[in-house]
């Protein structure tokens, strides 16, 4: 038709079709409310189970020629056919059968400001005078700042000396520096130190106390063996005193060596 045509939308519980219409200002409020009649029917049938599946479609009568939006006003434009099936649908078509991927979760970065590691340890340690400890325990490790973190320890102590030996639980507190590192943490050259308790069975060194304090002081590497874990080695210079506040306060130096492992806590 050579004047512009108004394509009229017709609801249908899952579809869309069009009819034309020549353009009429007059009548515009007219069929306004017929196609709101259209689509509170169109709602009514998708509410009420029992309805027929397809709602109506837009109908307007050929003959009326001489009319703009009249026709629908007057009701010769009626609502009556089925959609076909494929139309475009107008509500949810159910669950897409496409699923959302995974997502993985984000871990901090190793040696960051806020990170924490859980970390078994075994150590050995001798002096020069033949005695010797064997250590073993589990830890925590907290980035206070990017590349230091704090290390508190918690180990069980096996030492050999000259009169009795004795089975010592030890606590620690140290702080770690990874001074060295490539860009990726692949590895790291650190340096720690630090100090702690130690209540033993019997005296050490025998003839000190069972209560001592654990000076200590060494550097190692670190190399990441991937998942975010790392295998840990070094060396401390590990002392044993009571501090002078028992009678005798002979002292032990070892040179300790030990491996780690650390895991995300």
């Amino acid at each position: 038709m050579a004047q512009a045509s108004v394509r009229c939308l017709s609801l249908q519980s899952f579809g869309i079709h069009f009819f034309q219409l020549k353009p009429n200002h007059v009548n515009i409020i007219a069929a306004a409310l017929a196609m709101a009649q259209a689509i509170a029917a169109v709602a009514a049938s998708i509410d009420d189970p029992a309805a027929p599946e397809a709602a109506a479609v837009c109908q307007c009568n050929p003959a009326n020629e001489t009319s703009d939006l009249s026709a629908l006003a007057a009701g010769e434009c009626h609502f009556s056919r089925a959609l076909p099936t494929g139309s475009l649908s107008l509500l949810p078509q159910g669950p897409s059968e496409t699923q959302p991927l995974p997502v993985e979760p984000i871990r901090r970065r190793f040696a960051t400001v806020g990170s924490t590691y859980w970390i078994l340890n075994a150590g050995f340690g001798s002096d020069i005078h033949s005695n010797y400890l064997i250590r073993s325990g589990i830890g925590l490790s907290h980035f206070v700042a990017n590349n230091v973190s704090l290390d508190a320890e918690l180990n069980e102590m096996f030492i050999a000396q000259r009169g009795d030996d004795a089975v010592a639980i030890n606590l620690n507190l140290l702080i770690r520096w990874h001074i060295w590192h490539d860009d990726d943490y692949r590895w790291s050259i650190y340096a720690d130190g630090g100090a702690g308790i130690l209540l033993a069975s019997a005296p050490v060194p025998a003839d000190a106390s069972q209560f001592g304090f654990t000076p200590q002081l060494g550097m190692g590497a670190s190399f990441d063996i991937g998942n975010d874990r790392r295998i840990y080695g070094g060396f401390r210079w590990h002392h044993v005193s009571n501090a002078n506040l028992f009678e005798s306060n002979p002292g032990r130096d070892s040179l300790m060596l030990y491996a780690m492992l650390s895991f995300p806590f």
